[in-house]
């Protein structure tokens, strides 16, 4: 996952999970180092497909709404669409 998705709680390793209605939730994690490419690799506390929150991290609170930002396409070169 990418490192801007992880944050510390308490010394533990977390991530803030996007559940189905659009709300956050925080799930403890398991890290295992990171990668050539600078993202943690997550040992345990996820399943695959979930989607996580990456930027903006330490102003969320558990259960909190948030609106999900798609990333840029190729087509839109500087992000600015």
């Amino acid at each position: 996952v990418p490192l801007s998705a992880v944050f510390r709680n308490g010394g533990e390793a977390c991530v803030w999970v996007l559940a189905a209605d659009s709300t956050v939730r925080k799930r403890p994690v398991r890290l295992g180092g990171t990668d050539g490419a600078g993202r943690a690799l997550v040992r345990s506390g996820l399943t695959g497909g979930e989607q996580l929150v990456e930027m903006g991290t330490g102003a969320l609170r558990e259960g909190e709404k948030v609106c999900p930002v798609p990333a840029p396409g190729e087509s839109n070169v500087g992000g600015l669409l």
